[in-house]
């Protein structure tokens, strides 16, 4: 295991920070002490789950808005709809990302071992967040500023967490913890074309689509393809992401800007798709997860210029056609390639 490790849910805690200051309201910092004791339970193994070894079934619990995890079993595999449309929301979505896993990956579960997609809906009362333990989601119910977190993108990105975790298992600071948000950005978006049957050049590319508030004047949490661009706001402030390497922002807060320049690599990525045609799951998507998760992954203190030497290497290998458009995508972020 790294020795720095992801504590923080979708929602960053430097912005939940300032949506607590902004507005008063205490349940942003709850939140951010919630989810802090989320990862402490999964790292004491505390938290029962019931076993269908092998299945990559889902299971679906309510909360009920204790924070008591999983929860009260409402949902299992095959079982039929019930009245609450969260928890078949849920049920859907958790379905949507094990099955493209299974269809572009190749992998059975997160682990590729049948691992179960658990979820667990209305945790606690004002959890402003949703947030992956290594076993299931998490998810509340959010509030006034974050809408919902019941989709394909935000749980997409939450799970590829748990994969990187089982791999390169990159350290959540600075450039490598900027890397691992954004393999995760990067896995959602994909799974929401591939869901959509949408190809790279007419997709969104906003992470978190649909989450904020319509009061909110912002569009999503994050642009890949436009880093910076993603909201501007009187409560949420201005999108501080980087579109390129000269402009990447050196801070102590946020574990070293992980979420801000998480930017620049979520550009490359964005652009990569785009430039290389057609559908981002057939091909790109791939060779970005081979760097992250394959057999000669990245290390877990990798940075920038390691990636996309990486990137490159496995592009050659797996997608040859593809290998001009990924230098390209790298140069527009002012990383050089060879």
């Amino acid at each position: 295991m790294s020795n720095i490790i992801r504590t923080q849910g979708f929602i960053p805690d430097q912005m939940l920070l300032r949506v607590g200051r902004m507005t008063g309201d205490p349940a942003y910092t709850r939140t951010i002490y919630k989810t802090s004791l989320l990862t402490q339970r999964t790292a004491l193994n505390s938290i029962p789950y019931r076993v269908a070894a092998g299945k990559a079934d889902r299971q679906i619990y309510d909360c009920r808005n204790t924070e008591r995890l999983p929860g009260f079993k409402v949902r299992f595999e095959g079982e039929k709809e019930v009245s609450d449309q969260i928890v078949n929301e849920c049920y859907k979505v958790l379905g949507q990302n094990r099955d493209f896993l299974k269809a572009v990956l190749g992998i059975n579960g997160l682990d590729d071992k049948g691992s179960n997609f658990i979820g667990s809906v209305h945790y606690g009362k004002d959890y402003e967040n949703a947030f992956s333990n290594g076993r299931q989601m998490v998810l509340g119910d959010g509030g006034k500023i974050f809408r919902t977190f019941c989709t394909i993108v935000i749980i997409g990105h939450e799970n590829f967490h748990t994969r990187i975790a089982l791999h390169c298992d990159l350290e959540y600071q600075d450039e490598s913890g900027a890397l691992n948000e954004s393999g995760a950005d990067a896995a959602g978006c994909t799974n929401d074309m591939w869901v959509l049957k949408i190809k790279s050049a007419d997709y969104h590319w906003l992470v978190g689509k649909g989450a904020l508030d319509p009061s909110i004047n912002g569009v999503a949490l994050r642009s890949m393809l436009h880093p910076g661009t993603a909201y501007d706001d009187k409560i949420l402030g201005k999108d501080p992401q980087p579109d390129r390497y000269s402009k990447f922002v050196h801070t102590y807060a946020d574990n070293g800007g992980v979420h801000t320049n998480s930017g620049i690599p979520n550009r490359a990525y964005a652009e990569y798709c785009i430039n290389a045609g057609g559908y981002a799951f057939d091909g790109p998507f791939q060779v970005w997860d081979q760097v992250y998760n394959g057999s000669d992954h990245i290390s877990s203190t990798a940075n920038f210029q390691d990636f996309a030497d990486h990137s490159m290497v496995i592009a050659s290998r797996d997608l040859p056609k593809s290998v001009d458009a990924l230098r390209k995508a790298w140069a527009a972020v002012e990383i050089t390639v060879k």
